[in-house]
């Protein structure tokens, strides 16, 4: 069969760029790593419109919102592009989207993942024209363990700021939160109670050092509660937070709903309530399909679509 087709250019082609270090950071053995991230559009730098038969100038540097994406895995080093299949439909709706490996438990303890975090959003910013960003424009998401990180960027707070790319801002003008554990107090609280009942997860770990949050905050167990608290969007809601959708799966078998619902209900007494929104999804396990249809990702977008 041949055929003569038009089916012009309405929709853009989206391109990715990978393996870029936006730092370089040494691991708790001391030994140098190097920390790299991926840009996705459906336009870019030079690069993506040279791929797109893009030669005029002032077509190429259009500047584009931008999303951080911070994957889960209970800070356990999770492939940065693994679920980048997900996010094509924000390249599609014209946004920049920055897939972000940050240190695991096993290369480092809090606050290195949020110190990662930070780092990853000034390196964006400093490279703002490199990659069609609006440097005013810039939000981060994450799922999970990465939905935690996110909302911890989100405060705005001006903490754990590493030295690199100095002089750019680490602030973020709104978070997406996809049943990140907001409040790992709360965790820690239950996993002591789970120990001191024998049950700890099933038999899964052997004291309270070896559960998520504990490998990941590190240090001795009699101080475990504080430093929980420290790293908790739940008890670091700055004036300053960014405006924030949670969404959380009503039957997630790793992170109560409640807790993002207490975590809403907190940000909502601070004075934040027309910032934030909280969705509870019906039927969504944790990180199950849920969070991706066509409804889910409509929300997405009217709430970049106002903050961004």
């Amino acid at each position: 069969m041949k055929r003569i087709i038009d089916p012009g250019r309405a929709v853009e082609t989206v391109t990715m760029i990978d393996h870029i270090v936006y730092s370089d950071v040494k691991d708790r053995q001391g030994n140098e790593l190097k920390l790299e991230l991926s840009v996705m559009s459906a336009m870019g730098n030079s690069e993506m419109a040279a791929a797109l038969g893009r030669t005029k100038t002032k077509e190429y540097i259009a500047k584009k919102p931008a999303v951080l994406w911070y994957n889960g895995g209970s800070w356990r080093g999770v492939d940065k592009n693994s679920q980048i299949g997900e996010l094509v439909f924000l390249a599609k709706a014209g946004y920049v989207v920055v897939c972000v490996y940050y240190r695991s438990i096993f290369q480092g303890h809090f606050p290195d993942q949020l110190i990662d975090a930070k780092t990853a959003v000034r390196f964006l910013r400093a490279h703002s024209l490199q990659y069609s960003v609006d440097p005013d424009r810039i939000a981060v998401m994450g799922r999970s363990a990465g939905g935690q990180l996110a909302a911890m960027v989100g405060t705005n707070d001006g903490k754990y700021i590493s030295s690199e790319w100095a002089g750019y801002s680490s602030n973020v003008s709104c978070v997406w939160d996809m049943f990140g554990p907001a409040d790992l107090k709360y965790m820690a609280e239950l996993h002591l109670k789970e120990l001191a009942e024998g049950k700890l997860a099933g038999g899964r770990w052997g004291n309270i050092l070896e559960t998520a949050e504990g490998v990941a905050l590190g240090g001795p167990e009699e101080s475990l509660l504080e430093r929980a608290e420290e790293f908790s969007p739940r008890w670091n809601i700055s004036r300053n937070m960014a405006p924030i959708l949670i969404m959380h799966g009503d039957t997630d078998p790793l992170i109560p709903w409640e807790m993002s619902e207490d975590f809403y209900n907190a940000l909502c007494r601070t004075g934040k309530e027309g910032q934030s929104d909280f969705c509870l999804v019906r039927h969504a396990g944790h990180g199950t399909a849920e969070f991706f249809q066509e409804e889910s990702q409509k929300i997405a977008l009217d709430f970049f679509g106002k903050w961004l």
